[in-house]
């Protein structure tokens, strides 16, 4: 299980979001409202994978071209169908294997061309993710979580607005994350995510 502990990029990116804040305008702009989901359900050989995401984000103008935006996202996958034994070669079990992660970000967000109808964006921040896992089999049950410390959250997109309040927005995200080998060996690997969703601007 990794522990959590605090990263120097944690510290140097708050420093950042705090200068950002001192020298943005004083009359800061809009303010908006992101919720995105998806949902899938995939059949195999021996297999049925369902997954479901969900998230919400809150972002500020900082003057005209930058934003400071807060992220949540929660992803829940459940697979279930036949494993062979271990304890019993040639036969199979039936399982049940659930994981949920959770994940929170802060991010800067640059907006390289404020268009009338595309608005393109680099986005650089944090991200702090948790993973929860429950596996159960005829075998038995193996549960476990951990939470990653903060690591670099990087990643851009675009909004296309639909009138004066509504808009999408497309995005695509990538992370550093573990992979975990048996024998306890892990190894660095990024993570990515994208999504479409729908942004309320007041």
């Amino acid at each position: 299980m990794l522990k959590n502990q605090r990263g120097c990029f944690s510290g140097a990116f708050a420093l950042a979001v705090i200068a950002s804040l001192a020298f943005a305008p004083s009359a800061v702009g809009m303010v908006y409202f992101t919720v995105g989901g998806s949902q899938s359900r995939n059949n195999v050989p021996y297999q049925t994978y369902v997954s479901r995401a969900g998230s919400a984000s809150i972002a500020m103008d900082l003057g005209e071209y930058f934003r400071l935006s807060y992220s949540h996202r929660q992803e829940f996958s459940n697979n279930t169908g036949y494993k062979a034994l271990v304890t019993q070669p040639g036969y199979y079990g039936e399982y049940v294997s659930q994981t949920r992660v959770i994940s929170n970000s802060v991010d800067f967000n640059v907006i390289l061309f404020a268009g009338e109808i595309f608005i393109p964006y680099l986005s650089a921040g944090a991200v702090v993710k948790a993973y929860h896992s429950d596996i159960m089999t005829l075998e038995g049950r193996e549960a476990g979580s951990f939470t990653l410390p903060p690591v670099p959250n990087l990643g851009g997109g675009v909004g296309i607005r639909l009138n004066r309040n509504f808009s999408l927005k497309l995005s695509y995200t990538v992370s550093p994350g573990v992979r975990q080998e048996p024998g306890g060996v892990q190894e660095g690997i990024l993570d990515n995510y994208s999504q479409l969703g729908v942004t309320y601007q007041m």
